[in-house]
C-alpha cells in the first residue's frame, strides 16, 4: 500500500513539474507604456496591423522520437495587412504557426505555448520577431487586438 501511495504522490509531483516547465512568463517586462511600446518595437524584426483573413491546416511530414515519418499539420495563418510600422514586405502576411494536429493518430493540437492566439476575422496590432528563420508573435512580445492597441500606434506615429 505504501509503494502506491509514492508512486502516486510521486507521478503527481512529476505532472506538477512538467506544468511548470511550460509556463510562459515576461521576464524583464517594462510596466511603463510608453517604455514598454519602445522596447517591443526595437526587439521586433516586423510591425504591422492587419486582420487575420483565414487560417488552414498544411500537411506536413514530421519524424517521430523513433525516426520514423508521421503525417501531421501545421496551422498556417493569412494576415491582409493595412499598415505598416516596420520591415515592409507585402500587403499580405503568411504565418507557419508552431500549433502541430495528427489527425491520423488522433491526437489534439501541439505546439509553442509562448505563440500568440489569433482568430479568425480580428484584427491585431503585431510584433514579430524572427525566430530560426520563422515569424513569431510572442504572448509577452506587444501584439494585442487592434482596440486595445491606441497607445502603441500613437507613440509608434
Amino acid at each position: 500500500m505504501k509503494k502506491i501511495v509514492l508512486l502516486s504522490v510521486t507521478l503527481l509531483l512529476i505532472m506538477l513539474a512538467q506544468v511548470n516547465v511550460w509556463a510562459c512568463g515576461c521576464p524583464g517586462r517594462v510596466e511603463n507604456i510608453t517604455k514598454a511600446v519602445t522596447q517591443d518595437f526595437n526587439q521586433a524584426s516586423i510591425v504591422f496591423s492587419g486582420n487575420v483573413a483565414a487560417a488552414e491546416w498544411m500537411p506536413m511530414i514530421e519524424k517521430n522520437s523513433l525516426g520514423q515519418k508521421i503525417k501531421a499539420e501545421t496551422l498556417v495563418l493569412k494576415f491582409a495587412v493595412d499598415s505598416w510600422w516596420k520591415g515592409k514586405t507585402k500587403d499580405e502576411v503568411v504565418w507557419h504557426t508552431t500549433q502541430i494536429r495528427y489527425p491520423d493518430l488522433g491526437e489534439g493540437k501541439m505546439g509553442f505555448n509562448c505563440e500568440y492566439g489569433f482568430e479568425v476575422g480580428k484584427k491585431y496590432l503585431v510584433y514579430a520577431i524572427n525566430f530560426e528563420g520563422e515569424l513569431k508573435a510572442l504572448v509577452c512580445g506587444g501584439t494585442k487586438r487592434i482596440e486595445d492597441a491606441e497607445k502603441d500606434i500613437n507613440a509608434n506615429q
